[in-house]
């Protein structure tokens, strides 16, 4: 399915809203079944520019134009499915939480510590213990406590961070941040420390960072990227059953068929009808075994199914 969003796509209030609203209807399509989506993709109403200028005092900052413009004129993001959290509140887990009650943040206030991608020597992984495969539990974890701490200082410590908001939550414990405070102010930066990947600046294809503007309008080209790669997913979906009736029948008739012509030479010589009610008959006994074994294999498969859940709960 070509694409519904315009390219290049202005990052301007009715063009992001319309094609916000063209993403959500592509989502929302029913599915063969007659069931709608829930919405997603949406935004949150505009936030007043007195709670922007209240934040940027209370932080003493000064927000990225871009982003600025974003949250008072266009929307105030959203938790879940509108690209980008909402004003003063990170989402990475299952409810929002304003700034102030989350443990993930650093010093706003404080200028961003990075201008290139930082990350931990391979010498300060080598350090890592390896307790061997045969130690007890008690003294795997044991090792594991006592690296956790040298990992955390080094690694997780949140000054790595300052001057930084989240954006985004790119799942599996990687995020997303935009600059708000020194020499990096407006950039956008990868946080994926979970993975030993570090911390790094948001590149385009020619390799020059990006800001909230360019990552967002970016983030629209992507999912609609992948909601045609999801339509056309849908529409194989929908042919599956199609198919499989299909081959099914075939199979009935190739065997049936074989079957009735094995009959009928038996009986030799025999009228042209009494051949067509012998294939026939073939193929109407091959179809009667085929479903019944389907329908054994079936339960079979259901036994084990539910034989391997009960052995996982115990």
């Amino acid at each position: 399915m070509p694409s519904e969003i315009p390219t290049p796509l202005a990052f301007e209030k009715t063009a992001i809203l319309q094609a916000l609203e063209r993403l959500d209807q592509r989502w929302r399509r029913p599915t063969r079944f007659g069931r709608r989506p829930a919405r997603v993709f949406y935004l949150d109403p505009p936030v007043p520019l007195a709670a922007v200028e209240a934040f940027e005092k209370k932080y003493d900052v000064a927000l990225p134009d871009d982003y600025k413009y974003f949250v008072t004129q266009i929307g105030n993001g959203v938790a879940r499915g509108g690209g980008v959290f909402p004003f003063g509140e990170e989402c990475f887990r299952d409810e929002p939480r304003k700034f102030e009650e989350s443990d993930f943040l650093a010093e706003i206030s404080q200028p961003f510590p990075h201008t290139e991608a930082w990350n931990l020597p391979d010498s300060f992984w080598d350090q890592k213990p390896k307790p061997p495969r045969d130690a007890p539990p008690e003294e795997k974890e044991r090792i594991w406590q006592e690296w956790a701490p040298i990992e955390g200082a080094a690694y997780w410590k949140p000054g790595l961070l300052n001057g930084a908001i989240p954006i985004q939550d790119l799942g599996c414990g990687s995020s997303r941040w935009l600059v708000v405070n020194g020499p990096q102010k407006g950039a956008v930066w990868d946080d994926r420390r979970v993975d030993r990947g570090g911390i790094v600046p948001l590149c385009d294809e020619q390799g020059r960072q990006m800001t909230f503007a360019d990552w967002y309008l970016s983030w629209f080209k992507s999912t609609d990227d992948f909601l045609s790669r999801l339509s056309r997913h849908r529409m194989a979906r929908s042919c599956l059953p199609l198919l499989a009736a299909g081959t099914f029948h075939a199979l009935a008739i190739l065997l049936g068929t074989y079957l009735g012509i094995v009959v009928a030479d038996h009986f030799r010589p025999i009228s042209p009808p009494a051949a067509l009610v012998c294939i026939l008959t073939g193929y109407l006994v091959t179809l009667g075994l085929l479903v019944l074994i389907r329908h054994g294999l079936k339960r079979s498969f259901r036994r084990s199914r539910g034989e391997a859940s009960e052995e996982t709960r115990h």
